[in-house]
């Protein structure tokens, strides 16, 4: 791609901080490095955000294509030690997205270019204690990254904003029109799909899923409650 191993430069309305919202950025990406695959997202997620005006700023990030991104809480199920670290700003929020490969770091060799992906935050790198126990998905070595808003290889974030650095979010950082991920961390799926659907499948379905099949282990003519109908509980239901 034109774009490969440069850094990239775009305007953004999402970024946000503790003290205050930042729209109407130009941000810079940096380029990827081994293991990084970079995506293009559209995001449409600025439209559900009140515009502050007289912010402004610059910001750096790699990439993953989408059409439409949410944002759900974070779950008790997701933690280790039953913290969550994730909390360092500036960060780019968002954690649910598909999209389409815009260049690849070395190294990478699951996708390429232009494939449709989506992107998953409770990654597993299959090397450190927690993958190889086979009892949890709760992988140790890319928490230890993603949940400072990092990356694993050499320990920095790829976004800035008027040169200083801004913060992943969960590994994803969805709410941006570019992105970068670690490798592990996206999921090659049919072009076909429709990435304004397919996008729920990066968190809220599996988890409401799982639930269902691999934890409670419903079984057909069981009754079951769910309380709450959103993503996660509509795929409870259904």
């Amino acid at each position: 791609m034109a774009t490969q191993g440069q850094v990239i430069t775009y305007k953004d309305e999402t970024l946000m901080r503790c003290d205050c919202d930042m729209f109407g950025c130009n941000k810079n990406v940096r380029p990827w490095l081994h293991g990084n695959p970079t995506s293009h997202w559209r995001s449409k997620a600025c439209r559900w955000l009140r515009r502050r005006p007289g912010r402004s700023g610059s910001r750096s990030s790699t990439p993953l294509s989408a059409t439409l991104m949410n944002i759900l809480g974070v779950a008790r199920e997701n933690s280790v030690d039953g913290l969550d670290p994730e909390g360092l700003f500036l960060c780019i929020l968002g954690h649910e997205a598909a999209g389409i490969v815009e260049s690849v770091g070395e190294g990478v060799t699951e996708v390429q270019s232009g494939d449709h992906v989506i992107p998953y935050y409770q990654a597993e790198c299959r090397e450190c204690k927690f993958c190889k126990s086979g009892k949890t998905n709760l992988c140790g070595k890319i928490r230890a990254a993603t949940g400072v808003g990092i990356m694993m290889n050499d320990r920095k974030s790829r976004f800035s904003v008027n040169g200083k650095p801004i913060y992943h979010f969960m590994g994803t950082s969805t709410f941006s029109q570019y992105t970068v991920v670690h490798d592990v961390s996206v999921a090659k799926i049919d072009p076909k799909a429709p990435l304004d659907k397919v996008c729920l499948l990066g968190c809220g379905v599996p988890t409401g899923l799982g639930a269902v099949w691999n934890t409670a282990k419903v079984e057909p003519g069981s009754n079951v409650a769910v309380f709450g109908l959103g993503t996660v509980g509509l795929a409870v239901r259904f």
